[in-house]
């Protein structure tokens, strides 16, 4: 220690002392963030192999199998969970829907179902209602039940059935069933029936042009329609009378004439 001056031990000490200040200067100062001048990457430096957990803003890839293919066909993929489709849609094959579909309008070509058919109103026709209802296509011809015009009119090609115990109805009354007709038919054209039973009649009667009654005179007439009496029976130029009233007159001119 000999060889070292004074000066220079002085200037050594000095510069540990300046060497500790910068040191505690550094260890009170935040280091800086390195400053990286490029962070992107371009497909170039990609080709190949395998990118797993990857993310970005908006993907995220957290499968654990080989999931999308992309090809120049487009994507291939077997399950897709999406919550709107944007844009018109063309489905080139058959679509299998297990679950409900609402739509605003649905038009189709051809349509084949065996359903059970649920509806909140009623099937309306709005335009053109004539000539509309329901139509069965057959391989020999078509059956319909439509609404026809002049006058307006519900329309069939096919004979209409109910059960047996079942009837025909105006305003909730029957009017016919299996074997009677309802109490509210008063009026009929009808030119043939069975055996009738219990018959009654009012008014005038004509059976076969040749037996009357005249409700209006209360007479009875076999062969004619005006008989001289209460019943008579006209054949040829003859007439077969019965009537009390014609007696008694007859007795009380007989006793008239015994008393002159």
């Amino acid at each position: 220690m000999s060889n070292v001056s004074d000066p220079e031990i002085q200037r050594i000490r000095q510069g540990l002392t300046d060497l500790g200040d910068a040191i505690y200067q550094l260890s009170r100062t935040e280091a800086p963030t390195p400053e990286i001048n490029n962070r992107s990457l371009t497909g170039d430096a990609i080709h190949g192999g395998k990118i797993t957990a990857f993310q970005s803003v908006g993907i995220r890839d957290d499968s654990s199998r080989l999931v999308v293919v992309i090809d120049d066909d487009g994507i291939v993929t077997d399950n897709i969970d999406v919550e709107t489709i944007v844009g018109d849609t063309t489905v080139s094959g058959d679509l299998t829907v297990q679950g409900s579909i609402t739509a605003t309008r649905l038009h189709v070509n051809e349509i084949t179902a065996d359903i059970r058919q649920e509806r909140t109103s009623s099937l309306e026709y709005t335009d053109d209602v004539y000539h509309k209802g329901l139509v069965w296509r057959t391989p020999n011809g078509s059956k319909q039940f439509a609404l026809k015009a002049n006058p307006d009119r519900l329309w069939s090609d096919l004979p209409l059935d109910v059960h047996r115990d079942s009837y025909y109805g105006i305003d909730n009354v029957s009017v016919l069933t299996m074997n009677e007709l309802g109490p509210t038919v008063t009026r009929s054209s009808l030119t043939q029936v069975g055996v009738l039973q219990n018959l009654a009649i009012e008014g005038n009667m004509n059976i076969d042009e040749y037996v009357f009654w005249n409700s209006d005179f209360m007479r009875f007439g076999i062969g004619t329609e005006t008989p001289n009496g209460t019943f008579g029976i006209v054949q040829d130029d003859a007439e077969f009378i019965i009537d009390m009233t014609l007696k008694v007159e007859r007795q009380r001119s007989e006793h008239i004439q015994l008393q002159t």
